[in-house]
């Protein structure tokens, strides 16, 4: 199953508002790339043409010119080109007008098209016939184009005097506008590609306010619930699951929801456990039963006792928070539609202490249990960390309590990346599916910066741990599994996600009664 408008093509005439038209079918993306296939060039009024659009776009749309228009269809991320008889032209140029240009590897690539994509390309067929043999091969071959773009984009619109005139499909909602097409992901036998990047990632993402963080769409949830309802089943139905069904249509923006497509784990490892990069261990074995991508985000060690002294400095606490927003904007400005928070690291001990302090929880109430290699639980080493984290709390309670100040304190390089990984999805309205200590206390430290990222988390099995039960209940996350596993914060969620994802499957493609 397809979900509509995935392919616009924005026909038009000169001075038809086809340009803007198309510009805001893609109005609330998060961001978009302009494929402008219109070359810089000394023509005066060209020039003014090119910049009159230039400046009409949002300023966090990317601006590329190009003439592969089918190589560039390969990203996800969500793409406008204006327009294909620029395209076109030059298409004509690298032949020398002597023979008709290669069309088919064009269509292709947009009929294999998997993120949101809008043409706009001028309409020749009701203008007057061209005067000269050059004019009509223009015409004629543009016209094929068009027919045969029509053919496999999922909606076609024809602009006159500034209204659009729906030719194919019908005029999308506004969570249609900009969700991402999603079909049943493909799987293969073939281990997931493992990207391994440093503390350094270049470009940061723009500054954003909290208070214009999105929500998820309630009025989709609830349509889905009342959809739920009347799904053709033998028996009771999705159960618990069906919670988990109406949050993902709340999260798609869709009655409907589908499978997340395009699954990213980003797993934190400042432990500099060599095994993931390498493509050993629990975490990339689950990702590839699960279809699912790995960016393992090596992370430097905070040396530093946090009973005695502050782990990090107010600047080093902004970079971290940078760094997890702009792993998270990288991921979601690719196509991710769902993010997985992993950690190789134990983060119980700064976790239970956010938790503590967020809360008013007892500390040591919060912290696992200790188990040696035999099974057997190590009282002592149980002692040791419920100690560490009562002179932790003992140094900074009097202390302010604001997200920032506690990450400084005590939270450290990773919990604060992880901060800031829910920060950044949220502002590109991409879910993060959590499961463990690390994961919850980003969520509660992330909700004291913005609200509205506690919306935008999921969580399938609490795992036990007494830390993640408390947080998630105070998050609002509510688990639906109990199986208690305890795999690695990250690859819990990996070994849970197959269940989601067949429900999804299940509620989008059953019929109702």
């Amino acid at each position: 199953m397809t979900e509509a408008y995935g392919r616009v093509l924005v026909l038009g005439g000169i001075r038809s508002g086809k340009s803007e038209y198309a510009e805001s079918l893609l109005s609330g993306a998060p961001a978009v790339t302009y494929l402008a296939t219109g070359p810089s060039a000394d023509d005066d009024a060209w020039a003014e043409r090119i910049k009159a659009h230039a400046e009409r776009r949002p300023a966090h749309w990317t601006t590329r010119e190009t003439t592969d228009l089918a190589a560039e269809l390969d990203s996800p991320a969500p793409l406008l080109v204006d327009d294909l008889g620029s395209w076109l032209t030059a298409a004509f140029d690298a032949v020398r007008w002597e023979q008709a240009p290669e069309l088919g590897a064009l269509v292709d690539a947009v009929a294999a098209r998997r993120g949101p994509l809008v043409m706009v390309s001028p309409e020749v067929g009701l203008a007057v016939v061209p005067a000269t043999e050059s004019g009509r091969r223009f015409a004629d071959a543009l016209g094929t184009l068009n027919r045969r773009l029509a053919e496999v984009c999922d909606g076609v619109v024809l602009v006159v005097a500034g209204a659009p005139i729906w030719l194919k499909g019908t005029p999308p909602s506004a969570s249609d506008l900009t969700r991402r097409i999603r079909t049943a992901p493909e799987r293969t036998s073939a281990r997931p590609g493992v990207l391994v990047t440093g503390t350094e990632l270049g470009e940061l993402p723009d500054p954003f306010d909290p208070l214009t963080l999105p929500l998820p769409d309630e009025e989709a949830r609830e349509a889905a619930r009342a959809r739920l309802s009347t799904l053709d089943v033998s028996g009771a139905g999705l159960g618990r699951m069906a919670g988990q069904v109406a949050l993902a249509a709340a999260l798609q923006g869709t009655p409907t929801p589908s499978e997340f497509t395009d699954v990213r784990l980003v797993l934190l490892n400042s432990a500099a456990d060599p095994k993931p990069a390498r493509g050993e261990g629990a975490f990339p074995l689950l990702a590839d039963r699960a279809g699912v991508r790995v960016e393992v985000a090596v992370m430097a060690a905070d040396d530093v006792d946090p009973a005695k002294e502050d782990v990090l400095t107010a600047e080093q606490v902004e970079a971290a928070i940078d760094h997890g927003r702009t792993l998270a904007t990288r991921a979601a400005d690719s196509g991710a539609d769902l993010l997985i928070l992993g950690s190789t690291s134990d983060n119980g001990q700064a976790a239970a202490a956010v938790t503590a302090l967020l809360t008013g929880a007892e500390p040591a109430a919060l912290l696992a249990t200790v188990a040696l290699a035999d099974g057997s639980v190590d009282d002592n080493a149980w002692m040791d960390r419920a100690a560490g984290v009562r002179d932790t709390l003992r140094r900074v309670r009097a202390g302010a309590r604001d997200p920032r100040t506690l990450l400084a304190a005590f939270g450290g390089s990773e919990l604060a990346v992880a901060t800031g990984l829910v920060l950044g999805a949220t502002a590109r309205r991409t879910p993060v599916l959590i499961d463990g200590p690390l994961g919850v206390a980003a969520g509660l430290l992330a909700r004291d910066i913005a609200g509205q990222t506690r919306h935008w988390l999921l969580l399938l099995d609490h795992g036990g741990h007494p830390t993640v039960k408390l947080a998630a209940d105070v998050l609002g996350v509510y688990p639906v599994l109990d199986l208690k596993l305890g795999l690695g914060e990250g690859a819990n969620a990996l070994a849970a996600l197959p269940m989601l994802q067949s429900s999804l499957s299940l509620a989008a493609n059953l019929c109702t009664g």
